[in-house]
C-alpha cells in the first residue's frame, strides 16, 4: 500500500495560550479519506503551536481580542518575537524533511518567511485564509511576493481562500487586498489559488477551513504525491 507524507500544520493568531488541537478536525477528515482510498500507513501529523510565545499576561474577552489583533501587527514589528516563531516552525520542518506544510492565516506568513530563508525541505505548501496579499498602514505582507516568486517558484503551493474571509480580503481592517480577493496568485505569489465557499459569516469564513472535507481532500492529495 502507498504511504503518505507527514503533515505539519501551523496556526494563525489564537485567543488561547495553548492552541494544541487546532487542526484536529482536519486531521480526522484526512484520516477518514485516506482509509477510504486504501492508504495503509498511519497518518503522521504534527502541530506547530506558537500561541504561548505572544500571549499577554492578563486574560479575558477584551484582552483576547486585543492579543490577537496585536499578534498580527507585532509579527512584522517585533523582530525577536518573529524570530522565535520562525525558529519554532523551522525546528519542526528540519525534523520532518519532505513534509506537507499546512499554514493558516498569520501562520502562512511565517511559513513563507521560513521557506524563503531556505534550508528546509517541504514537498508541498497549503495556505488557508492567508493575509499574504494584504498591504496597508498596519501591515505590509504583500511586499513578500517578489522574493517568494524568485525563491519558491518550484514549490508545489496551493492557496485556499474564501471571498468572505475578512483576514484574506483585508476587509476587517480596510487594509487593501488583491482586487476582487482573487487569491495569492493575483498578488504575485507562485501558487495556485482555489476559492472555497465557507458561508457569509466573516469569522466562520476565516476559521472554517479546518473543518472542510474539500480542504482535507487537497491535503491528502498533497500527502500522497510521490
Amino acid at each position: 500500500m502507498a504511504s503518505l507524507r507527514e503533515v505539519v500544520c501551523i496556526h494563525g493568531v489564537s485567543e488561547r495560550r495553548d492552541a494544541t488541537g487546532f487542526s484536529s478536525a482536519l486531521r480526522v477528515e484526512v484520516e477518514r479519506q485516506s482509509r477510504k482510498h486504501g492508504f495503509g500507513s498511519r497518518l503522521r501529523w504534527t502541530e506547530v503551536v506558537w500561541s504561548d510565545l505572544s500571549d499577554l499576561a492578563a486574560r479575558g474577552g477584551l484582552v483576547n481580542a486585543l492579543d490577537m489583533a496585536l499578534d498580527v501587527i507585532r509579527y512584522d514589528r517585533d523582530a525577536a518575537l518573529a524570530q522565535s516563531i520562525r525558529e519554532t516552525l523551522r525546528g519542526a520542518l528540519l525534523a520532518r524533511p519532505g513534509a506537507v506544510l499546512v499554514a493558516h492565516s498569520l501562520g502562512s506568513v511565517v511559513a513563507c518567511d521560513v521557506l524563503c530563508e531556505g534550508g528546509v525541505d517541504v514537498s508541498s505548501l497549503v495556505t488557508l485564509g492567508s493575509p499574504l496579499g494584504l498591504a496597508g498602514a498596519g501591515v505590509d505582507y504583500r511586499s513578500r511576493a517578489p522574493l517568494a516568486a524568485s525563491r519558491l517558484v518550484e514549490l508545489d503551493w496551493l492557496d485556499v481562500y474564501s471571498c468572505n474571509d475578512v483576514v484574506h480580503t483585508g476587509a476587517l481592517g480596510s487594509l487593501g487586498a488583491v482586487t476582487g480577493a482573487l487569491g495569492l496568485d493575483g498578488a504575485g505569489y507562485p501558487c495556485e489559488s482555489r476559492e472555497i465557499d465557507l458561508g457569509a459569516n466573516p469569522i466562520q469564513a476565516h476559521t472554517g477551513y479546518w473543518r472542510q472535507p474539500l480542504v482535507a481532500r487537497w491535503v491528502l492529495a498533497a500527502a500522497s504525491k510521490g
